[in-house]
């Protein structure tokens, strides 16, 4: 099974997804990063929720420890982005971590379809910050992992899981461990796929159930955060012993 690994340039996102995939024998055929002013803005929102604590190695040291192919280009969908992709004739796109929205060009691609796993449960919480939107509306937190389609956030879910959140939590503990389950849920994913060795259908959302929404304003950040604080959000938790 071959894929490649597409992501907003150093997103923390991805760094935590590449090292688990590697460590779970998962081997890009080509890393490709975006560097551009959305991928910059990217990494600074995620680095700003993290409170900037690195939770895995850059994606440069990870490239050169295992010897990867990489790429930079300053737009995952562009022309350029578009050959090197082809170029390596990948069954799966596995996406790790990007603003934009992937074209046609792009989807059409590998023949086993573009994976992306999302941070919330779909088909509840489509977008950005779903981790903050799910604790901000008392739904569950969670991950997706689904084939990606023309739409945001909207193509069949293969699997999705329930992220814990434990009484003690702070926003930057929920985002850190949501991170780390939709790695490992997209190595899960990929597993499936190495066992079929062909296309998964996935199952097709009901857009109806839920709701795409945008980056959150920092004042309902902090309506988050004192949430959670004063332990009001109703998903909570005793972490086990």
């Amino acid at each position: 099974m071959r894929f490649v690994f597409p992501l907003d340039m150093e997103v923390p996102y991805g760094q935590v997804m590449l090292s688990i995939l590697l460590d779970r024998g998962f081997v890009p055929e080509l890393v490709i990063e975006e560097a551009s002013p959305d991928a910059e803005h990217h990494r600074n929102l995620f680095l700003d929720r993290l409170g900037g604590t690195p939770l895995a190695p850059a994606i440069r040291s990870q490239v050169k420890k295992h010897n990867l192919r990489y790429a930079r280009v300053g737009n995952l969908c562009d022309p350029e982005c578009e050959g090197l992709i082809k170029q390596q004739n990948p069954d799966l796109i596995a996406l790790g971590g990007t603003r934009r929205l992937i074209k046609r060009n792009i989807l059409a691609i590998p023949p086993w379809g573009t994976l992306c796993s999302h941070p919330g449960l779909l088909p509840y919480v489509r977008g950005a910050a779903s981790p903050a939107w799910s604790i901000f509306h008392d739904l569950r937190v969670g991950c997706s992992c689904f084939i990606v389609d023309e739409g945001l956030d909207t193509g069949p879910v293969i699997k999705s899981k329930i992220v814990p959140v434990y009484s003690a939590d702070t926003y930057a503990d929920i985002v850190k461990r949501n991170i780390v389950y939709c790695g490992e849920l997209m190595a899960e994913v990929l597993q499936l796929f190495r066992e079929k060795g062909g296309p998964i259908a996935g199952n097709r959302q009901d857009l109806s159930l839920g709701k795409t929404y945008g980056t959150m304003p920092s004042d309902l950040v902090e309506v988050v955060r004192r949430k959670l604080k004063d332990k009001t959000y109703p998903w909570l938790e005793d972490r086990p012993a």
